[in-house]
């Protein structure tokens, strides 16, 4: 593979690249982003460019070459009429692909477009402001840009009917000024449940199956001066409220519902079964222990929270690998995409430079080389991937011994069976798997040379694996050759 020497003459320019502030084009982004929202302008460009093709009736875009590398924009193409069609939704992919998401001209303008489209006239007329007047008439302007703009995401338009009808009605109903009776009192209950005292309670506690006494405090292991100038610890029936929610007043739509096990659990008698739930959910709810009569004590970070922050590797690591991929073709083509799906589409189609996607499997297949690469870029990304993503997890699995753990078990099983073999002086030894019902057959020498060899990969589990990549099953793969890939599984 050819390798492109970086020199200090790159890097300086490179680094002065990054040290200039951007620069937006305050009337060019302004004008695409207004040219992509406003119905009128879309209209007139519609009829200027005479986008309105004759059908050819023996046009299939499925045979069409010049779509062979648009397959994952196919939808685009399905009710494409004639080669002509195709041809101008191709260019208008690339005009697309040129518009500056980045900058904030470009987002003004886009609303400054819609917010010009003749149904907005009709908020200042009482009977536009109808929701079922102006819904319809919003919903019939994002109809009429579908069809003018086969480009636009389909995704536009549950969202504009839901606010074409919803947003006049909701405000509507606000400009009354009124606010019913019975919102009013759950208002007001609300607010005496947040800020009520705790109620007492005379049911026992329990904490991990066992009956405890309300009325103790937790003891700490601190004597002489320390003892004596901690705070006083709350009581465990304090505790134990505390875990509780603050009410909702959802009624049976909150806790006292059939269907909420959240609150269920809360409302229980063992401690464990409060902490578990406010463990697994995703946000915190608000609890008594969150108030100021508990001390305004904080819940600890749920499951969910704290698998995410174990995310923080790989974004940063996918991050580090476009950066690279970015340096690259700066480097070898002396320009670098400006959007996100211009970095996306970029060399996808012309073969001679690589692409984000092929950079990224080059960065993969490098891992197995111990981090050499004919490409500077592709080393450094790989680097960048068993920094932040592979060496913090092959550390956590030494930590908890995963690696070891099947080993010993297996290990365990097999000497064991020896052992057993020996005592009663048995030469050999069958078993009968509960998947297949196949049976095998191991002599005292087979079982151990297994020994021999799990004791070996036993002392290899000590350390890292360097050049570890994920591993993917495919599954026509597996089907085709169901006995290969149990071979495969089985093997030691």
């Amino acid at each position: 593979m050819t390798a492109y020497p970086f020199t200090p003459s790159d890097a300086k320019s490179l680094a002065e690249q990054r040290e200039n502030p951007v620069q937006f084009d305050v009337i060019k982004d302004f004008a695409d982003g207004f040219a992509t929202e406003n119905l009128p302008t879309m209209a007139i460009d519609y009829l200027i460019n005479k986008q309105d093709f004759p059908e050819d009736e023996t046009y299939n875009p499925k045979e069409d070459p010049q779509l062979t590398n648009y397959t994952d924009f196919y939808d685009l193409f399905m009710f494409s009429k004639s080669a002509a069609e195709s041809t101008a939704i191709i260019e208008k992919l690339k005009k697309n692909a040129e518009h500056n998401y980045a900058s904030p001209w470009y987002h003004i303008g886009k609303i400054t477009g819609a917010f010009t489209d003749p149904s907005t006239l009709l908020l200042f007329s009482k009977f536009g402001q109808s929701a079922k007047i102006f819904g319809s008439a919003f919903t019939a302007e994002e109809l009429a840009k579908q069809m003018i703009e086969p480009t636009r995401p389909d995704d536009y338009v549950p969202w504009v009917v839901a606010g074409g009808y919803g947003l006049p009605f909701i405000m509507n109903r606000m400009a009354k000024g009124s606010v019913g009776a019975g919102t009013q009192q759950k208002v007001i209950d609300a607010d005496k449940a947040y800020h009520a005292p705790p109620k007492t309670m005379t049911q026992e506690i329990y904490e991990d199956g066992k009956f405890i006494n309300p009325t103790d405090r937790r003891t700490t292991g601190s004597v002489g001066a320390a003892a004596n100038e901690q705070k006083v610890q709350p009581t465990l029936k304090s505790e134990f409220e505390g875990e509780k929610f603050v009410k909702s007043n959802l009624g049976i739509f909150g806790e006292d519902g059939p269907w909420t096990n959240v609150f269920r659990l809360t409302k229980s008698a063992s401690k464990t079964a409060r902490t578990m739930i406010a463990d697994i959910l995703d946000t915190p709810l608000l609890k008594l222990k969150n108030t100021k009569e508990y001390g305004f004590k904080s819940t600890d970070a749920s499951i969910e929270t704290k698998l995410r922050m174990r995310e923080v590797g790989s974004i940063e690591a996918m991050k580090g690998i476009k950066e690279q991929y970015l340096l690259y073709i700066n480097r070898v083509q002396g320009k670098t995409p400006k959007t996100e799906l211009g970095i996306n589409l970029h060399n996808r189609f012309n073969g001679e430079y690589m692409s984000l996607q092929e950079f990224a499997t080059e960065v993969t297949k490098t891992r197995l080389t111990k981090m050499q690469h004919d490409i500077p870029e592709v080393a450094a990304a790989a680097r960048i991937s068993d920094e932040k993503v592979y060496k913090p997890i092959g550390k956590d699995m030494q930590d908890l011994g995963i690696r070891k753990l099947p080993i010993e078990r297996e290990l365990a099983f097999w000497k064991s069976t020896l052992e057993t073999m020996v005592k009663k002086g048995e030469g050999s030894k069958t078993f009968k798997s509960k998947v297949d019902g196949q049976t095998s057959q191991y002599s005292r020498t087979e079982i151990q040379n297994k020994i021999k060899k799990l004791e070996d990969r036993l002392i290899g589990a000590e350390k890292l694996i360097e050049d570890y990549i994920n591993i993917i099953y495919i599954k026509n793969a597996i089907e085709k050759n169901k006995n290969l890939f149990k071979d495969i599984i089985r093997e030691d």
